[in-house]
């Protein structure tokens, strides 16, 4: 499984999280009278410090600051864009789409950054086709666009396309040869397609440029488990584990117990 989450705010590389079921029931969150009272901060002070805490990984911690923003900045994009970020990253994919389609129909119908998280948010939904035409849409008028180059690699590989998606990660590599979601995602790729030492060698450059790159580490135990190298897979989930993706501390305890 390839590794990573990253939406765009501003300028930046996009991959997404497994797929859960996708609704439009719910519209933009709304913030009130009450909960703005007595802020005192701008909204720049309030992204920020809600950028912090999505480096985090405390999304709720993030969606507070954003919100606060919004209660200083209701018609930025940025504050949109980034409400947006927190509550995907918490499964609420709906009133995340939300945010992008009101900057896409009411602040700024050219945002490159809010339709690539539209796309983001299709794929993280499993609606890939749907992913697949906005990158492409995105690519016709910015065919150098690193984040669409890089999600249509993996909404390829989503649809089961995968040398499509090797196709367009090496593109995305020439534009952007250290960048460790590209290097990483396509390792993984090619790990499952048997073609092993291509991954390792992809593996290796990634760890080079970023050897606490979580998603790395997760997608390189996760080869080690496939050539049945359990003491190494055991070894990259505890690194991924120690860089905070939770899940990873499982799977090294698992890994550990098929040695």
């Amino acid at each position: 499984m390839i590794e990573k989450i990253k939406l765009i705010r501003n300028v930046g590389l996009a991959v997404l999280l497994i797929a859960v079921t996708f609704s439009c029931a719910s519209g933009r969150v709304q913030v009130g009278s009450d909960e703005c009272a007595g802020l005192s901060g701008s909204a720049d002070s309030y992204l920020n410090s809600g950028d912090i805490e999505y480096d985090r990984r405390n999304m709720y911690g993030a969606l507070e600051n954003y919100k606060k923003a919004l209660c200083k900045a209701p018609r930025s994009v940025n504050v949109h864009l980034s409400m947006g970020m927190a509550l995907a990253s918490l499964d609420r994919l709906d009133e995340a789409l939300a945010h992008t389609d009101y900057i896409l129909k009411e602040l700024n119908p050219d945002s490159i950054a809010a339709l690539t998280n539209k796309g983001l948010f299709f794929q993280k939904a499993g609606r890939f086709n749907e992913a697949k035409r906005i990158h492409l849409e995105i690519l016709k008028n910015r065919p150098s666009d690193g984040p669409a180059l890089l999600n249509l690699g993996l909404v390829e590989h989503q649809l089961g396309n995968d040398r499509e998606a090797v196709r367009r990660f090496e593109e995305f590599l020439k534009l952007y040869p250290r960048n460790v979601m590209g290097l990483s995602n396509l390792a993984a790729i090619y790990s499952g397609m048997g073609e092993f030492e291509k991954a390792e060698e992809l593996f290796r450059r990634s760890l080079s440029i970023d050897p606490d790159d979580y998603a790395t580490h997760q997608n390189l135990a996760n080869h080690y488990v496939r050539i049945k190298r359990f003491d190494l897979a055991a070894r990259h989930y505890s690194r991924a584990c120690s860089q905070g993706l939770q899940r990873a501390c499982e799977d090294a305890r698992w890994a550990r117990s098929q040695q």
